[in-house]
């Protein structure tokens, strides 16, 4: 007594329609999001477990219910969110379901959930970690958290998020983003400018192995200098200055400088003092050089940096020795 398909005829994509998609956009309010996790769906017997409330076109409130294949994107959606989204109705049953729905930039304003920035800077197999503006961690989150279905996410996009505490197991929990949204590029400040135009000079200069020559040099140096933000350590050099009288001194890193011509010991300098918003310390930015400490050569002339003359004496991979023409010493250099 068992019914059976039989003489089953291949068609084309597209023959077979289950649903009739209205083309109209509505907007609505989440009154109960999908609960997220695989226990949750396993418990689950509704197939269409959430639910939006809406306004109909005769003003009546609605309640229509909607599954997890119905958003777009499969990001977390709160109670209260406000939504867009296209109504399907079957055309086996007549009932009526939301669908295509996507989370609207107001609801963020509603749930007063507090929005953070960053920027993308690892992606591995489906999740990926953000340098944060704020805080000291790398905090991780699922691709599947960008609101934004149609824009893949790249290493150094800008982002704002929402931090939640994920349980990874029962004894285990993490922090990580949802509801990741894209911004401009340029928005995120990992630092604020506090006091502009202020003058010093180089007390000690950065090292030439930490600046553009990466790993090249034949010495290795372990700095515990702050990172100003950046997620390689470059070891800084150092700016004195004084403010009402009172002598100071502050980091400054090669990104903050000319790259062609890096600051010198003695050399006067003009920079801006900025705040790392994540870690409150300060640190010269925008320096630039006004004078450069002024040394005798052997010719009477006025240089920056002596003039010495002399003869390869050896070369390596990527870097080399000069002998000096009294013999008296060998002086490293970067090709």
């Amino acid at each position: 007594g068992k019914e059976v398909a039989c003489n089953i005829t291949r068609l084309e994509a597209g023959s077979v329609v289950f649903e009739d998609v209205c083309t109209e956009v509505v907007k609505g309010q989440v009154l109960k999001p999908l609960e997220r996790g695989q226990q949750a769906r396993q418990h689950q017997n509704d197939p269409l477990p959430g639910r939006i409330r809406y306004r109909a076109p005769d003003h009546s409130e609605v309640e229509i219910p909607f599954g997890d294949k119905d958003q777009r994107g499969d990001f977390t959606l709160k109670h209260g969110d406000w939504v867009q989204f296209r109504i399907a109705t079957d055309r086996r049953d007549q009932l009526q379901r939301a669908t295509n729905i996507s989370l609207q930039e107001e609801s963020f304003n509603v749930s007063g959930e507090r929005r953070e920035q960053g920027a993308v800077v690892a992606l591995k197999e489906g999740f990926g970690f953000i340098r944060c503006a704020e805080r000291e961690s790398r905090l991780f989150f699922h691709f599947n958290e960008v609101l934004d279905v149609d824009r893949d996410i790249c290493v150094n996009d800008e982002v704002e998020f929402t931090i939640v505490q994920e349980q990874t197991s029962f004894s285990n929990s993490r922090q990580s983003a949802i509801r990741i949204k894209h911004l401009p590029t340029g928005t995120v400040q990992f630092e604020v400018v506090i006091e502009k135009n202020v003058s010093g000079v180089i007390s000690k200069e950065i090292p030439p192995q930490n600046g553009n020559f990466g790993t090249r040099s034949p010495t290795k140096t372990n700095s515990q200098s702050p990172t100003n933000g950046n997620e390689k350590t470059s070891e800084p050099g150092v700016i004195q200055y004084q403010v009402n009288g009172t002598k100071k001194s502050i980091y400054f890193f090669p990104k903050d400088c000319d790259q062609k011509s890096l600051p010198h010991i003695g050399d006067k300098v003009d920079f801006n003092i900025s705040q790392v918003k994540r870690s409150k310390e300060l640190v010269a930015v925008d320096v630039k050089v006004v004078s450069k400490n002024q040394v005798k050569n052997g010719l009477g002339r006025s240089n920056s940096l002596p003039l010495c003359q002399g003869f390869i004496a050896a070369l390596k991979d990527g870097f080399g020795f000069i002998e000096t023409v009294a013999h008296d010493r060998e002086v490293f250099f970067h090709f």
